[in-house]
C-alpha cells in the first residue's frame, strides 16, 4: 500500500514537471497595438505602447493592485513617513540584479530619479516631480525622499519612475543604452525592428518570481479589425485595444475570452491656446456648439462600450464630478449659436470666410472617426475642415511643439489615461507649471493662476472631501474654458486566446504578465 502511495506521489510530481517544462519551454506571448512605441527609456516618454515594454523590462519602487488600487512593495520591501509627510524612507529588496547581473542598490534608485530631473536630459516626466527636493541613498539598501510640502500622491508619482543601472549607462553613455536597454524586470530586451516587432524573452533570475513565458512579443497593426482577425486565426494571443464592434462579435466565439472594464482613459479634443483663434473663446465654443456630443459617443461605441465624458476623472475615482459638470459647463449642440459665434468671428477680423482649421488625430478608425464626426460638425456651421490622421511616431513630436514653440496643430484628439489619484490628471494638463513646449501634458498651453491655486491647494491636502471640492471648482474653471472638450470614456476592451492563462485585466490598460499578482502563461 505504501508503495502504491509512493508511486502515486511520484507520478503527480513527474506530470507537474512536464507541466511546468511544456509551459516555459514554449512560451512566446505575441500580442497588437494599434501604434509603434516611441522609446526604449521611460527618460524620454511614457507613451502607452512604449509603457507596456517598458513596465516588462524595468521595475519600480511601488506597485499599485490593479483590482484594488492599493500601494503594494516592489522593489521597496517597506517604507515610512516622518511626522511632517515631508520625508519618505524606503527600503529595498536585497538581491535583486540587472539584466547584466550587476547588483540594484540605492545608488541606481537615486540615479534614476536624478537623471529624469535633470534639465539637460529634457525628460517630459520632469515636471511631475515638482515637490520632491532631493534624494539620497542612506546606505546600499534604504533611500530617502525629502519633499517641498507634504504630499498625498507621491507614491503614485514614485510608481512610474523605472530603476536602471548606473554603472551601465554611465558606461555605455545614454544613446548605446536606449538602443540596448537594461533593467531588472521579468524580461530582458533582445531587439526592436520598428513597425514590426519589439521581442523580449525571459530573465530566468528575475528576483521576485521564475516568469513562464519564455518571450514577448509586441506587433504593430493599426488597423483594430485586423488585429481581431489576427487574434480569431491565432496570429497574436492578445489585444489590448479593441473597436467595439469587434469587441461585441467576439464575445460569442468560443475560441477568444473577452474582458471588459470602466477605464481610467479619457478621450478629448484640445484647441492650441498658442494660435489664433483658438486662443478666442468664441471659437472654441462655436466648435462646441457645433458637434452633438452624446450622438457622437453613441455612435462609435455600440452597446454601451463608452459612456460620455463631462470631466476628466473616471468613473472610479473618489473624486469624479461628471454629475455636477453636466449642469455646468456642457454645452448642448446649437447649430444657431454656432453660426452666431462663426459670424462674429469672421466681422471682428479674427478669421476669414475660408480659412482651413485642422484636425489632428492618431492612425486608429475610432479617433480618427471622431475627428471626421468633429470635421462634418464645423462644415455644417460654415467652417473649413481637413481631419490629418497621422502616425504615432510623427504624432508625438507635433504635440511636444518639436522645432515649433507655437504648435502646429489646431485642434487635436488625445485619450488621456491617469492614475488613482485626481492629481495625476488635473495637476498635469492644467498646471501652468507644464505649460511649456516639451510637455506630454498641457499640450494646450493652458495658464489660470486661480487654477493653480486651487491645485496646488489640493495637492497639499490631506483631507478627500476637501481635495474633492478643490478638484471640483478647478474643473469647473477649466471646461468652461472650453480649451479641452471631454467626449468620452470608453471601457478597457481586450480580448486574449483560450491558450493565454492567469491574465488579469488592468482598468489602466497595461499588460501585467509576470508580477506580484500574477504569472501569464500559454496552455495548448
Amino acid at each position: 500500500m505504501k508503495n502504491i502511495k509512493r508511486l502515486f506521489v511520484v507520478l503527480i510530481a513527474l506530470s507537474l514537471l512536464s507541466v511546468t517544462f511544456a509551459v516555459l519551454a514554449d512560451g512566446t506571448f505575441t500580442f497588437a497595438t494599434a501604434k509603434d512605441a516611441t522609446n526604449t527609456d521611460a527618460l524620454r516618454g511614457d507613451d502607452h505602447a512604449s509603457g507596456m515594454m517598458h513596465y516588462l523590462m524595468y521595475d519600480q519602487l511601488v506597485e499599485f493592485n490593479p483590482q484594488t488600487f492599493e500601494p503594494a512593495p516592489e522593489l521597496a520591501s517597506a517604507w515610512s513617513w516622518s511626522e511632517d509627510g515631508m520625508t519618505l524612507t524606503m527600503t529595498l529588496v536585497e538581491g535583486v540584479t540587472f539584466h547584466n547581473g550587476e547588483d540594484l542598490t540605492a545608488s541606481d534608485v537615486v540615479f534614476s530619479f536624478e537623471r529624469m530631473l535633470d534639465p539637460d536630459n529634457a525628460s517630459p516626466q520632469r515636471g511631475n516631480y515638482a515637490w520632491l527636493t532631493s534624494i539620497e541613498a542612506l546606505d546600499d539598501y534604504t533611500v530617502q525622499f525629502k519633499l517641498d510640502y507634504p504630499f498625498v500622491a507621491a507614491l503614485e508619482f514614485i510608481s512610474l519612475v523605472m530603476i536602471v543601472p548606473e554603472q551601465a549607462i554611465l558606461e555605455m553613455g545614454q544613446e548605446a543604452f536606449e538602443l540596448h536597454p537594461i533593467g531588472s524586470g521579468p524580461f530582458k530586451f533582445v531587439e526592436w525592428i520598428k513597425g514590426e516587432r519589439y521581442v523580449l524573452e525571459r530573465n530566468d533570475d528575475y528576483w521576485m518570481k521564475t516568469p513562464l513565458l519564455e518571450r514577448v512579443v509586441m506587433r504593430p497593426i493599426p488597423e483594430l479589425s485586423v488585429q481581431a482577425l489576427e487574434l480569431e486565426t491565432g496570429g497574436i494571443d492578445m489585444v489590448y485595444e479593441m473597436a467595439p464592434t469587434d469587441y461585441l462579435r467576439l464575445q460569442n466565439s468560443d475560441d477568444v475570452v473577452t474582458m471588459g472594464v470602466d477605464g481610467f482613459s479619457y478621450t478629448h479634443f484640445s484647441f492650441n491656446l498658442s494660435r489664433s483663434p483658438m486662443s478666442d473663446i468664441r471659437f472654441r465654443q462655436a466648435v462646441v456648439y457645433a458637434l452633438d456630443l452624446d450622438g457622437a459617443t453613441n455612435a462609435l461605441f455600440p452597446g454601451n462600450t463608452a459612456s460620455r465624458a463631462y470631466g476628466q476623472l473616471p468613473k472610479q475615482s473618489w473624486a469624479n464630478a461628471d454629475e455636477y459638470l453636466q449642469g455646468t459647463v456642457a454645452l448642448p449642440q446649437d447649430l444657431d449659436k454656432a453660426k452666431a459665434l462663426r459670424a462674429e468671428l469672421i466681422e471682428d477680423g479674427v478669421i476669414t470666410e475660408d480659412q482651413v482649421f485642422t484636425i489632428w488625430t492618431p492612425t486608429d478608425a475610432v479617433r480618427t472617426s471622431l475627428g471626421t464626426i468633429l470635421a462634418t460638425a464645423m462644415q455644417q456651421v460654415g467652417f473649413q475642415v481637413e481631419v490629418k490622421p497621422t502616425e504615432w511616431g510623427t504624432y508625438i513630436p507635433v504635440l511636444l511643439r518639436q522645432g515649433n514653440p507655437d504648435g502646429e496643430w489646431d485642434i487635436m484628439i488625445l485619450s488621456y489615461t491617469g492614475l488613482f489619484d485626481p492629481d495625476y490628471t488635473l495637476y498635469k494638463v492644467w498646471h501652468s507649471s507644464h505649460a511649456f513646449p516639451g510637455t506630454n501634458s498641457n499640450l494646450q498651453m493652458y495658464v489660470n493662476d486661480d487654477v493653480d491655486a486651487l491645485l496646488d491647494q489640493a495637492r497639499r491636502s490631506g483631507d478627500q472631501v476637501v481635495r474633492k471640492a478643490l478638484y471640483q471648482e478647478a474643473q469647473d474653471i477649466v471646461l468652461s474654458n472650453y480649451s479641452v472638450v471631454p467626449v468620452y470614456i470608453a471601457k478597457v476592451m481586450q480580448a486574449t486566446t483560450t491558450r493565454v492563462k492567469d491574465f488579469i485585466l488592468n482598468p489602466r490598460s497595461f499588460i501585467g504578465l509576470c508580477n506580484q499578482w500574477t504569472n501569464v502563461y500559454l496552455d495548448d
